[in-house]
């Protein structure tokens, strides 16, 4: 494309908008407490949001640990079987 003059239009990039991530930090100092770093306007912590960010955090540590337990409880589990089976005489 031209624009008259002899200079070659190029196109227009669609503009990508910023992520806007959300970032929590929570750091226990040892003899100084906690110390918080959440989402806010710098004298304030947006509060809803940051509390959400916790119970959402929560969760996911909850079902992340489960997932670990429940999967290395079936790598034991046919294990103990197999052992008890061959002490009463049954085998598979």
């Amino acid at each position: 494309m031209s624009n008259g003059n002899g200079d070659t239009l190029k196109p227009i990039e669609p503009i990508i908008p910023e992520s806007k991530d959300l970032h929590m930090e929570i750091t226990f100092k040892e003899g100084k407490g906690i110390e918080v770093k959440g989402p806010g306007n710098g004298d304030m912590y947006n509060e809803p949001i940051c509390l959400w960010m916790l119970d959402k955090a929560k969760d996911f540590i909850k079902d992340h640990d489960t997932k670990v337990s429940i999967s290395k409880v079936q790598l034991v589990k046919p294990n103990i079987l197999n052992r008890m089976g061959g002490a009463f005489g049954k085998h598979k």
